[in-house]
């Protein structure tokens, strides 16, 4: 069951795992995850997760959407 710590390290495992997060809180998340191996299995599995997803998962936008997007901004300048 998790406690307290586990929820809050939890709440915080996507800003963790995308680097968005100060120094101290990653410090503090990093400590949990060496006691805890629950949470450890579920941010390895995310990590994972998330870099099958960035290099699997891409697609080039067609020509013609570029070139309306380009449209679309030369004229809001």
């Amino acid at each position: 069951m998790a406690d307290r710590s586990c929820d809050e390290t939890a709440s915080w495992a996507y800003h963790y795992l995308d680097g968005e997060l100060s120094w101290f809180r990653r410090v503090r998340i990093r400590y949990h995850l060496r006691g805890c191996d629950s949470c450890t299995g579920g941010f390895s599995f995310e990590e994972r997760l998330k870099i099958i997803v960035q290099e699997r998962c891409r697609e080039d936008a067609p020509p013609e959407l570029m070139e309306r997007l380009q449209t679309f901004m030369r004229d809001n300048e």
